[in-house]
């Protein structure tokens, strides 16, 4: 009761109580109540509202201007078939600021949405960091209420997803895509990821506009997502600079001071460029009261210049003039022997990561790396005026706690500056500082080999900031083989399936792309394998075009040093890229290629020489050489009981392509049982040595050589699913549209249309996703007979697979094509020309020796008769 005394402490205590008061206001007000979203964390019902825009950056200043683009918006939100706007433009002109405030004018109830998600996948030009969308299906998913494990598969995912966005009114934001695109000029900008690529193509699939919860996907990117061109549920938005009258308004808002004229002028003169305008403004508020008249004395910053130059202008300005001269903090550090701008030092920091800044990284930073040391000296006080003046130049984004800060974040483009600068000006420090990172993310793990993927997180970020630092040799051997890979355990890609996890890491030592790595504290050795890893990885995420010149330029390297085991290995890797991609003709050189280094090799000679010899087979075997790939498979199968007599069968890869080759052949029922007898010894091996991919590929080869008279088709049927689901489990897209087609043709003779469709449409999603042109004439073929099964017309899949098989060399289908033409001639009539394709057909496959397809040509030979 003494209080009432002091009438003064009670003011103070009232004001206290008002901050709060006003602080929680302002919590709730931003994007909804906080306390609504919270309580529904865990609610999956359909009709509950979720939000997490969490990753989506608050911009500095309110937007000004973009009531065109905010209608469009608006529009595409009401419109039944519009499912994708993509605003387009260059970093700073604004995206970001546009999607605020669209949101802001939505909430609280976000145009009936159940679901608001927004993801960035920003990152710095210097480094490929977040080249893999796996973090963002991680964190995706499970909001989108998907339960169970998430799929290791990359069109599974993106699969998984679509399904989920499809039975929920959702707003999905996907802010920064253009690490995730190849440049303009490769490609033609096309999406380098796959599960984006795939969720993309889902989504017009689905067709998520027109469906009865409308969903909508907003992606902001500095360039044009040209799968989409095509759509009809695409809206594209160009966002171009600001005009000047909306420039003048923004420096306005800034309480620049001058005439309607001076402010229109002064936004033409930065290009109308958003950011360039913000950053500008700040700093005549700064020095000069917001008086537009004293810009001519900010040197520079007003030349002409590329869009977006002109807020780099603004940005060497306070780095390399204001703050050197007009920065009273550094007063109080006098005692320095070398000037201490400490704006620059938290930026600098910044800099470090493509992500904002947390509070344990900074703790970290300021505490170990010596660049920071000026800033372990800042008091409490010092730390928030030292914020608040980067806050207020439009350096810093603001502290959405209202309390003590836990992460620091800016602009992109700010952040790009000041780490690069930092690189190059300061290159000592900013290694150390790196190191720091590097040293810190290993101690992250309470394992030190982690035994699940999150718990593996810390380390491939150990990895990028170990390269960072320069600690090439560490990152690769101590974290990277030792820790996350185990050596030839392979346990991240065998067990986990992070290929992507582990393709993102692998490319901090590609900082010039993937053609070059880093040759520093590397050896050639080294190097070559990092490139030959990347490249499969590459591979068994379904980038094959880009995984082909590292594979090269891997046996260049290995030939150079004439270590011709691990020629051998990556040229049959070489092989394996050119059958998916439709270049028979030169798989077949390169598979030459490979024997002649497996011929030369003292390492493992007998299994080397089998494995090439097994990978000649099977591009003949494509070819429809029949018989020259069975005497190369025979061959290999001899090397292969020379260097192990207890197990002299082919296994694994090489033995489910000698069984498909056998299969072929099979002229009775007798050499088929003999595959379904190497099948399932082959089962049993992998079973017990627990090899995922054998057991898929086992079961897919048992499946193919069953005898129909012999087995119940249902229980047929379940190799057929085994097999898809291993493949699946293992995340191997590559291996994926083989399986699928196999389980396809098989529902197709069992009548069952539906499901076979759906394994040919999901097949083809992956073909056309990945570049697989071989298998386009599979797809067209098995489409061809879907169609006529269902007494549709099948002309365009004829002339798709003939095209094909002439483009590829895929001549083992020849046979299939002309068994195609004949059901088409017969369904319009054509009895004469159905005969005639029926016996080329006959013809074709007894040249080449392919019985198996006899059974397949008496059912269309029957259907002509009857």
């Amino acid at each position: 009761f003494g209080l009432f005394a002091y009438p003064e402490l009670w003011i103070g205590y009232g004001i206290l109580v008002l901050i709060s008061l006003w602080f929680i206001f302002r919590k709730e007000k931003r994007f909804g109540s906080q306390e609504a979203i919270l309580n529904n964390e865990n609610e999956t019902t359909p009709g509950k509202l979720k939000v997490d825009l969490d990753r989506l950056p608050e911009p500095t200043t309110k937007l000004v201007g973009r009531e065109a683009e905010l209608t469009r918006l608006d529009e595409a939100l009401k419109e039944p078939k519009k499912a994708i706007v993509a605003m387009v433009a260059g970093g700073g002109v604004g995206k970001s600021a546009l999607i605020w405030e669209w949101l802001q004018r939505l909430e609280p109830k976000y145009g009936g949405a159940t679901r608001v998600f927004a993801w960035s996948f920003y990152s710095q030009d210097s480094h490929q960091k977040l080249n893999s969308s796996a973090a963002f299906f991680e964190a995706a998913l499970p909001f989108f209420d998907y339960e169970g494990t998430i799929p290791k598969d990359e069109i599974e995912k993106a699969r998984a997803l679509a399904e989920r966005l499809h039975e929920h009114h959702s707003l999905l934001l996907l802010d920064g895509l253009e690490p995730l695109q190849h440049p303009v000029h490769i490609q033609g900008g096309e999406v380098t990821d796959v599960a984006i690529k795939e969720l993309l193509r889902r989504i017009r699939y689905y067709r998520l506009g027109e469906s009865g919860d409308k969903t909508l996907v907003i992606i902001a990117t500095r360039q044009p997502v040209v799968e989409l061109e095509k759509w009809d549920g695409y809206v594209p938005i160009d966002l171009q600079v600001l005009s000047d009258q909306d420039g003048a308004h923004l420096l306005q808002s800034l309480n620049v001071k001058g005439s309607q004229a001076d402010l229109e002028a002064a936004s033409h003169d930065m290009g109308g460029h958003a950011l360039g305008l913000v950053l500008m403004g700040r700093l005549l508020v700064e020095r000069f009261h917001g008086d537009l008249q004293r810009r001519d004395q900010l040197p520079d910053l007003f030349e002409e210049s590329l869009a977006g130059e002109n807020a780099l202008r603004v940005l060497r300005y306070y780095d390399k003039d204001y703050w050197q001269s007009a920065n009273f903090i550094q007063r109080v550090y006098h005692r320095f022997k070398k000037p201490v701008v400490l704006e620059r030092i938290l930026l600098r920091l910044m800099g470090l990561f493509e992500r904002p800044m947390g509070i344990k990284e900074k703790q970290i930073l300021v505490e170990r790396a010596e660049y920071a040391k000026p800033l372990a000296q800042l008091k409490r006080k010092d730390w928030r005026l030292l914020e608040q003046r980067l806050e207020q130049a439009g350096l810093l984004l603001k502290n959405e706690n209202h309390g003590e800060r836990y992460q620091w974040d800016t602009h992109p483009l700010v952040r790009h500056y000041f780490g690069q600068t930092f690189r190059e000006r300061e290159p000592k420090a900013y290694r150390q500082a790196q190191l720091v990172l590097f040293e810190y993310y290993q101690s992250v793990p309470e394992k030190h080999q982690p035994d699940r993927l999150e718990k593996l997180e810390p380390l491939y970020r150990a990895v990028v900031h170990g390269c960072l630092a320069g600690e090439y040799q560490k990152a690769w051997q101590d974290v990277y083989l030792e820790r996350i890979r185990r050596g030839s355990e392979h346990y991240s890609t065998k067990k986990l399936g992070a290929y992507a996890h582990d393709l993102t890491a692998l490319s901090a030592f590609f900082p010039e792309g993937w053609s070059k790595p880093v040759s520093h504290g590397l050896t050639e050795q080294e190097q070559a394998l990092l490139l030959g890893q990347s490249s499969f990885y590459m591979m068994s995420l379904g980038r094959l075009f880009e995984a082909i010149k590292p594979r090269e330029i891997d046996i260049k390297i290995v030939v150079r040093l004439k270590m011709w085991s691990n020629a051998a290995i990556s040229a049959r890797n070489l092989v394996d890229l050119h059958v998916l991609i439709g270049q028979l003709e030169e798989a077949e050189n390169v598979a030459q290629q490979a024997l002649k280094y497996a011929n030369q090799t003292n390492k493992n000679p007998l299994f080397s020489q089998m494995a090439s010899h097994a990978k000649l087979a099977t591009v003949l075997h494509r070819q429809g050489k029949l018989s020259d790939a069975l005497e190369e498979f025979t061959l290999a199968e001899k090397l292969q009981a020379k260097r192990n007599p207890e197990s002299p069968y082919l296994s694994s890869l090489w033995g489910a392509q000698y069984c498909s080759l056998l299969l072929d052949q099979a002229t009775n029922a007798k050499a088929q049982e003999a595959v379904l007898n190497r099948g399932e010894y082959a089962l049993e091996m992998a079973c017990k040595d627990n090899q995922l991919l054998d057991k898929a590929l086992d079961c897919l080869t048992i499946a193919m050589a069953q005898n129909p008279m012999n087995i119940d088709p249902s229980e047929q049927l379940v190799f057929f699913n085994e097999a898809v689901l291993g493949i699946r489990k293992i995340g191997k897209m590559n291996f994926l549209p083989t399986v699928l087609l196999a389980r396809a043709n098989f529902l197709r003779f069992q009548q069952n249309i539906k499901d076979a469709q759906r394994d040919l449409d999901e097949s083809l999603d992956i073909i056309q996703t990945c570049g697989m042109k071989l298998f386009l004439v599979d797809t067209a073929l098995l489409q061809g007979n879907l169609y006529l099964d269902q007494n549709s017309t099948a002309n365009e899949c004829y002339k798709t697979a003939k095209e094909f098989i002439e483009i590829t060399g895929y001549h083992l289908r020849a046979p299939e094509l002309d068994l195609l033409g004949a059901r088409i001639a017969f369904s319009e009539n054509d009895l004469e020309q159905a005969q005639l394709y029926l016996q080329k057909a006959r013809e074709m496959l007894e040249k080449m020796g392919y019985y198996g397809l006899l059974s397949a040509w008496k059912r269309v030979e029957s259907e002509l008769k009857n």
